[in-house]
Formats: structure tokens, C-alpha cells, sequence
């Protein structure tokens, strides 16, 4: 019965204000309020050149205000890897590295529209008497909204010091963009989402095995071929002005297999 009542207890403190009547005022509405956004963090990896790793993140986003393109950066470097990989007896011990710079162009440009956007007002997580608990209050308030089909295009590079890869890759992505500046409560909350659903195609032609003298297989070896084929789906939304958050699953080439890996990023930044 307590435990029933604990559960309860913490729906209740989880329920959004939706089904009262909030009383607001708009001060504005504009899902190009910010033009981009440019944040350093920290990673988590399941799988790759290491059973787990940890690493430095970077990521950056800019909408040109000429042309219909915009701009994106993302990396990472490896600080910490527990869990080595092997291949052909071979131990693969650098630390990792990514490099990716692209742009993503409208195949179908969506149209602002009003809409709903999310308000937090307070919340809070944390774990007490073995419950885990959280404490959220929010409700939807108008706002604009906009929602585009991306083509997506960049250059690649992954590299661990002992093999690499580079090339290019080409996708697909829908983004959506939510904007709202209101005031509650003699308090203002502006509130700026950008969402991105994407999947990659990753074709890294370019590779370099280490030779003979090094740690790795041999360049020269006819049956350990590299491979040049990957994929990477996942989500990004960023916070403007204050954050971003990124969950991938991808399967890139390197060396002369593959890297299935799990990925978790976090960035503190600022909105441009």
C-alpha cells in the first residue's frame, strides 16, 4: 500500500499544469530567434575502439542567412577507454577521434505555424529511501513551430592514431524547431527547441591500415580489406542558450572491420 501510494505521489508531482487553466502573455514568438549554437561537453560510448569510453564533445550549428543551408560541426576525442578491443590478436590502444563538418539543405521546407510549446517551470531529480524520484511542473503554451525534411552532407574522419578512416557522408534529417517568450508569474520563460531525428550513410574510402612495424594488421594483408561502408542513426535537441543533449547508434568502418557503438552526448554552450 505505501508503495502504491509513493508511485502515486510521484505521477502527481510529475503531472503538467495542461489540465488547468494557466493565465500568460506572449511577448514573442520566432523560431529564428536564434540563428545557431555552439557547445563543449562530454560523451559516453558503449562499444567502438573500447568497451567504454569517455570523451571531450563538441558540437556547433549555424543557419546562413543568405542561402537555405546550414552549417554543422561535431567531435569528440576520447579522454578515458576501459576495454581494449582485439583484432587478429592485435590490441587497438589509442584514443579515438571523430571529426564531422557538414551542411544540411530543405528538400521539403515545412511552414511557420502556431503551435504548442513545452514551459518547465521547475524540476528536479533525485533518489531518496531507495525511490527514485522526480519533481517536474510544466505546461504547453502557444508558440510557433516549424518543421523541415533536411538533406544532410559532410566530410568525415575517424582516426585512432594506428588506423583511419575519412570520407564523406549524406543523409536525411527532420528537424523541428519550437519557439515561445512568455511571461508567468512575473517571471519570463523564453524557450527555444530544436529537435533533429537523423540517419547517415557513412562511405569512408579513404583508410590506412598501419604497416607491419606497427600494432595493427597488415596494410598489405589481401584478406583484411578495410571496410568503408557505415551508418549512424540518432536524435539531437538542443536547448538554446544553454545545452544539447544526443543519443546515436551507429556502425562505422574502421581499420578493417566494423565499430558498433552506443553513444550518449551532453554540451553546456550558447546560443548564436
Amino acid at each position: 500500500m505505501k508503495k502504491n501510494l509513493i508511485i502515486i505521489l510521484m505521477l502527481c508531482m510529475s503531472c503538467p499544469l495542461n489540465a488547468q487553466k494557466v493565465s500568460y502573455k506572449v511577448l514573442e514568438a520566432d523560431v529564428d530567434v536564434h540563428k545557431g549554437f555552439v557547445g563543449l561537453g562530454g560523451a559516453m560510448f558503449l562499444g567502438g575502439a573500447t568497451v567504454l569510453g569517455i570523451s571531450a564533445d563538441a558540437r556547433a550549428q549555424y543557419d546562413l542567412d543568405q542561402l537555405p543551408l546550414t552549417l554543422w560541426f561535431q567531435g569528440h576525442r576520447e579522454l578515458v577507454g576501459v576495454g581494449h578491443i582485439e583484432r587478429e590478436g592485435v590490441s587497438y590502444t589509442a584514443k579515438p577521434m571523430e571529426l564531422n563538418l557538414g551542411v544540411m539543405y530543405p528538400l521539403i521546407a515545412g511552414e511557420k505555424e502556431n503551435g504548442k510549446v513545452k514551459i518547465v517551470l521547475e524540476s528536479s531529480y533525485g533518489v531518496s529511501g531507495g525511490y527514485a524520484r522526480s519533481y517536474n511542473r510544466s505546461f504547453k503554451a502557444k508558440g510557433e513551430v516549424k518543421t523541415d525534411i533536411l538533406a544532410k552532407a559532410g566530410l568525415y574522419s575517424y582516426s585512432s592514431g594506428i588506423a583511419s578512416n575519412a570520407g564523406l557522408t549524406l543523409g536525411i534529417c527532420r528537424r523541428k524547431r519550437e519557439h515561445t517568450k512568455i511571461e508567468y508569474n512575473n517571471y519570463i520563460y523564453d524557450t527555444h527547441y530544436d529537435k533533429q531525428l537523423y540517419l547517415d550513410l557513412i562511405f569512408a574510402p579513404i583508410n590506412n591500415l598501419a604497416d607491419e612495424k606497427d600494432d595493427a594488421p597488415n596494410q598489405q594483408d589481401s584478406e583484411l580489406k578495410a571496410s568503408v561502408l557505415g551508418a549512424r542513426i540518432g536524435f539531437q535537441q538542443i536547448f538554446y542558450g544553454t545545452r544539447s543533449i544526443n543519443y546515436e547508434v551507429s556502425m562505422r568502418p574502421y581499420s578493417n572491420f566494423y565499430l558498433i557503438t552506443l553513444a550518449a552526448r551532453f554540451t553546456f554552450g550558447l546560443a548564436l
